[in-house]
């Protein structure tokens, strides 16, 4: 597997193990019928982690339904392990050595997991020239410090993820974990994203691409010092276009078309005094006509309304109609 490689599975079933030991001598119930724990194997790691997949994809009541013998979905899940085993490794799984747990780092817990991941998703693909940077929410009902709320989204409780993507394909090259704010204050947390995400393509020449909430003249300013083209939309309201940044603010005379093509010429080092020429549209058609010169009304014959107008005015009507000659231009 390219994700979860041999080394990564001994290392989780080490650690598991390690916990299965600490875990039977509270929970008796987890320990086979000679009081100890079962180590387990990577072949059955990767077959609990089959059984973990299959579950996100078949909804049921409660898990023990996955081993009932009243359902087709139960009639295959006991051929890999018991429901018994599958609890005991559930309780147990560790993805981090239960020996050099932070308990300062909030993401302790995934740490070891999350950074092989994120060092895989980066080795095994070559980004090509537009990269794209945004949040991501990853759906989730769990008890957590960190789980999120984002109103208007289609995932609006989960986890959300700082994420840095390939343009074209979506591919995942890296992306962070937001953790809340006990990390600390942080000033601007968009540009502290952004840093963060694009040091593994410093000076790479790539162009990256945001939405208005990371936008600022301070940040396209020193991705530009690090070899990178950045793009991305701006809130003329928002507090980082404002006169200490550089770039002028919107005044209430100051219509928006101006003031956004001020503000491109400001964050692409183009002088405002620059003007650009048009180009040269075709000349105006005109049309000459040897039988019009004066625009003369028509008036239609006497027509009849609808009945229930007609029922209720007890009169005709004449409608004008305009000429509809070149001249006129239909007046």
């Amino acid at each position: 597997m390219l994700f979860f490689t041999h080394a990564v599975v001994s290392d989780i079933c080490g650690f598991t193990n390690q916990r299965g030991w600490e875990l039977v001598l509270s929970r008796p119930s987890y320990a086979n019928s000679a009081g100890t724990w079962d180590e387990v194997t990577p072949e059955e790691f990767h077959s609990f982690l089959g059984l973990i997949i299959y579950m996100g994809f078949t909804s049921l009541p409660n898990i023990h339904r996955y081993w009932g013998t009243k359902s087709l979905q139960g009639s295959w899940a006991k051929l890999f392990m018991s429901r018994n085993r599958f609890k005991a490794l559930l309780a147990a799984l560790h993805v981090v050595d239960p020996a050099t747990e932070n308990n300062q780092d909030r993401l302790t817990k995934l740490r070891y997991l999350m950074d092989h991941l994120k060092n895989k998703c980066l080795e095994l693909f070559q980004p090509g020239q537009h990269l794209s940077i945004d949040e991501r929410m990853v759906k989730s009902k769990g008890r957590s410090g960190f789980k999120q709320y984002m109103k208007g989204k289609p995932v609006r409780w989960g986890f959300k993820l700082w994420v840095i993507a390939t343009s074209d394909s979506g591919y995942t090259l890296d992306f962070n974990i937001y953790t809340g704010g006990r990390d600390g204050r942080v000033l601007d947390l968009a540009s502290k994203v952004v840093e963060e995400l694009i040091q593994p393509f410093r000076d790479s020449g790539h162009t990256i691409w945001f939405d208005n909430f990371y936008t600022s003249p301070t940040l396209m300013v020193k991705l530009r010092t690090w070899g990178l083209n950045a793009c991305g939309t701006c809130r003329i309201n928002h507090k980082k276009c404002s006169a200490e940044s550089g770039v002028e603010p919107r005044l209430g005379s100051y219509s928006q078309i101006d003031f956004r093509e001020n503000l491109s010429r400001q964050l692409a080092g183009i002088s405002v005094d620059t003007v650009f020429q048009p180009r040269p549209s075709a000349p105006p058609t005109t049309i000459l006509s040897s039988f019009h010169q004066v625009h003369v009304p028509v008036q239609q014959e006497p027509k009849r309304n609808c009945w229930l107008c007609y029922k209720k005015i007890k009169k005709e009507h004449k409608t004008i109609v305009a000429c509809m000659a070149p001249e006129c231009n239909g007046v």
